[in-house]
């Protein structure tokens, strides 16, 4: 199969199945087939516990399949579900099933076929997509997150808070070095310090909040220069 979801799937564990199983099963209803395929995205990590039945999913992968052939009716799965035919985690409540099946073609040939299909559960187990050989029915869907356990939530909670002391931790550091900037610049008599810390006395900003310091300042960085300092004296209350 060229360029398909063959080349995606990864070695699982196998299910038992018997041919006369596959053979019995029909599909539940008919697929809708868009004409438009989407592109295949990278196949997640399989969950720690899978809770899915393999062995119904891959019967209805199966009648899916048979359903999608010239002659269904003369579809045998070779063997039970083994080296043949394997199934792959796609994503929540989504696998990918492939293997092989023997079917009369459109000339009555009884051809081989490598097969796949994407299985996704919405109330029950559909194929959303299938791969004979190199035909191709609906949709590839988007692979679902497999939801968090309450381990993994308890450690995104304690990292997001570890984040946030550290974010806190360094706000204050940067915080306290440009207090410090604006102090020792005040002290050399610059225009921007004498404003900036008159400013951060009259809003308590970095210390404690005091009128008759701010307009101290702020006279001082007007006599230097700063147009901003005579308009923040104008406005200080007297």
């Amino acid at each position: 199969m060229k360029n398909g979801i063959l080349v995606l799937l990864l070695a699982a564990g196998l299910v038992a199945c018997s041919r006369e199983e596959v053979d019995r099963v029909q599909l539940k209803k008919p697929m809708k087939v868009e004409s438009q395929l989407a592109p295949v995205p990278a196949i997640p990590q399989a969950p720690e516990a899978a809770t899915d039945d393999l062995r119904e999913i891959y019967l209805q992968a199966a009648a899916a399949v048979r359903e999608k052939l010239k002659s269904p009716s003369t579809a045998k799965f070779p063997g039970s579900y083994d080296a043949s035919s394997k199934m792959d985690p796609y994503g929540y409540h989504q696998w990918i099933v492939s293997g092989i099946v023997d079917a009369q073609n459109g000339f009555g040939a009884m051809i081989r076929y490598q097969w796949a299909a994407v299985m996704v559960k919405k109330g029950s187990w559909f194929a959303a997509y299938i791969e004979i050989g190199d035909s191709k029915f609906g949709i590839m869907p988007v692979s679902l997150p497999f939801p968090l356990t309450p381990r993994q939530i308890a450690a995104a909670k304690a990292e997001a808070e570890y984040a946030k002391e550290v974010a806190a931790k360094n706000n204050a550091a940067a915080l306290s070095r440009a207090l410090a900037s604006n102090q020792a610049a005040a002290d050399k008599g610059d225009a921007y310090g004498l404003l900036r810390m008159g400013e951060r006395y009259r809003d308590g900003d970095g210390v404690a909040q005091d009128l008759p310091t701010a307009r101290a300042y702020l006279t001082k960085a007007a006599t230097a220069g700063s147009p901003s300092a005579q308009a923040a004296l104008d406005k200080l209350p007297k």
